[in-house]
């Protein structure tokens, strides 16, 4: 380094050259740079030599000279990569444009000052560029929710084009930047990042997510980021579109809403809304209270201009056969429809009073149609609402009563029962009576028990069975009684034949006639005497009795009855 001294017998001195460069400089691709050199020496010399030396990235201690500048003469060597880009300037300093990516190496000033020696200095050139905006792609496939612990799904591929030095590429779900992993974890996340340099030296980066889907992952939203440095240590971010997945799922939950803001009133336009938490969506049919088919569309049921005879209750059936075992897929909906009937004021017409009298005139408060309640089953607890319009602001009395609670909206009082669905309420319904100062007015709820359809019902054969086998209850009884008649009556018979007693009715055919008592019952003879007795009126009975019985005894026994 350096070549010049003085020698004495006091003292030794040596004289040297100090270059002075910048040590890093910092260029965007395609502008233009400047690489500055200056000087100085210890002792005053005039044969002054300049050179720029090149150094590659890839083997520091291998040279070659680029420019040169001297006293008597100045230039460039010939380089293919910085033909017509490289200046040698009178300040000793080299001039780049148009800088390309491989323009980025060492750069070494060499000063030579004759006798009093030379030095150099390096100076690097770092080349930035900004990449293209990153875009996804792969992303437009659907991907079916598995619950395989070990199955993760492409989601897509982030590529950002073009920059220099390699930039980084991030992904994000809902603004959360995913950890970077390149294995798969428990979660079933990880990334396989790619880079590919291009012919101009700049880098083109690829990132490919992979991840188990969720069913919440339907409603997440990605993107993906590019880092990339410029100059001054900035660090910046490009962006991508942001995206949802396309994810096939099973449905859990039907839900059926009505769209309406407020009330509906009479004439109104209705729009009830069914859909799923599944994907895709299914085909709806739609019904009102168990009754024909609606027109529906794409899970939507529009009515035109309704009217009070629309309230009631709306059913919608998602048809999903691949739902998820046990999910109820028919859903109900409660449409009210507010109406106001003509106005009933009296009195009636046209009144005539004097300037300055009162007149009072008296409005009726009126209760909307009311909406029956179903119950699951006898027992169960029902709601029903009670909808009035009148002023003053009426009161209600709920018979039979229970929980109730008053809300008002607009100029409708609505008060809302609930109360348990027993014998009496299912036979005679709730009724709603409303009142204020200047009338009242009644509305009858029926409450019914909601039919199982898997459960066919058949009330007429089991009322048959009841009377067939209360029919033949009766019959076993009447028979028993009968026997037990019979048997008295034979013993009876057989204990007054052991008594003598049983010769009414019955005569020789040499015997004279019998007299007959005003009972008609034949007068007995005595054996032994053969002469009429007179029997007492008890008697009379009790042997008309028994001989009417045997009468008719025989006459079945000889009819074979």
């Amino acid at each position: 380094m350096d070549r010049g001294h003085y020698s004495g017998r006091a003292s030794v001195c040596l004289a040297s050259v100090t270059v002075k460069v910048t040590p890093e400089v910092e260029v965007i691709r395609g502008e233009t740079t400047k690489l500055p050199c200056s000087y100085t020496a210890d002792a005053p010399t005039s044969a002054i030599v300049v050179q720029w030396f090149i150094s590659p990235p890839s083997s520091p201690s291998e040279r070659k000279r680029i420019a040169y500048k001297s006293s008597q003469d100045s230039g460039v060597d010939p380089d293919p990569t910085m033909a017509g880009r490289l200046i040698m300037e009178e300040d000793m300093s080299i001039t780049i444009s148009k800088v390309m990516v491989e323009d980025e190496r060492t750069y070494i000033c060499q000063v030579s000052a004759g006798p009093v020696g030379f030095s150099e200095a390096q100076t690097k050139v770092k080349v930035f560029f900004a990449p293209e905006k990153p875009v996804i792609t792969g992303n437009n496939q659907a991907i079916t929710v598995s619950d395989d612990p070990k199955t993760s799904s492409e989601v897509a591929k982030c590529i950002s084009r073009n920059a220099h030095p390699q930039p980084r590429i991030i992904w994000f779900k809902d603004a959360t930047p995913l950890p970077e992993r390149k294995d798969q974890d428990r979660d079933g996340i990880y990334m396989v990042p790619s880079v590919v340099k291009e012919a101009s030296g700049l880098f083109t980066m690829t990132s490919t997510l992979f991840m188990k889907p969720v069913k919440a992952d339907a409603k997440s939203v990605f993107h993906c980021t590019v880092e990339y440095s410029m100059p001054n240590n900035q660090i910046k971010q490009e962006s991508s579109e942001k995206f949802n997945l396309t994810l096939l799922y099973s449905t859990e939950n039907v839900f059926f809403k009505l769209k309406n803001q407020g009330p509906v009133k009479e004439g109104d336009d209705v729009l009830m809304e069914c859909e799923t938490d599944g994907n895709p969506q299914p085909e709806f049919e739609f019904s009102k209270e168990k009754g024909s088919k609606l027109q529906g569309l794409k899970g939507t049921l529009r009515l035109k201009s309704v009217t009070r005879k629309d309230a009631g209750v709306y059913e919608c059936d998602a048809q999903d056969f691949y739902a998820s075992p046990g999910v109820n897929l028919v859903k109900n909906l409660s449409l009210f429809v507010h109406y106001l009937d003509p106005v009933a004021v009296t009195p009636e017409g046209p009144l005539v009073t004097d300037k300055g009298n009162a007149v009072d005139l008296q409005c009726a408060p009126e209760i909307d149609a009311p909406v029956n309640g179903f119950v699951d089953k006898e027992g169960g607890m029902v709601t029903l609402n009670c909808s009035t319009l009148g002023h003053p602001a009426p009161q209600f009395i709920w018979t039979p009563s229970g929980k109730e609670s008053v809300t008002v909206v607009g100029n409708k009082v609505i008060s809302t029962v609930t109360l348990e669905a027993s014998a009496a309420v299912l036979k005679d319904g709730v009724i709603c009576e409303a009142y204020n100062k200047l009338g009242r007015a009644t509305k009858n709820f029926k409450v019914s028990v909601k039919l199982d359809p898997n459960k066919p019902s058949d009330t007429n054969a089991a009322n048959r069975v009841e009377k067939q086998q209360g029919g033949s209850s009766a019959v076993v009884i009447a028979v028993v009684v009968c026997v037990l008649l019979l048997l008295l009556l034979v013993a009876a018979l057989f204990f007054l034949s052991k008594k003598g007693k049983m010769n009414c009715g019955k005569k020789d055919k040499k015997d004279e006639a019998p007299e007959k008592t005003k009972d008609n019952c034949l007068l007995e003879k005595q054996p032994a005497e053969q002469e009429f007795v007179h029997l007492s009126d008890e008697q009379h009975k009790n042997k008309c009795m028994l001989m009417q019985f045997d009468i008719e005894m025989r006459i079945r026994t000889e009819n074979g009855n």
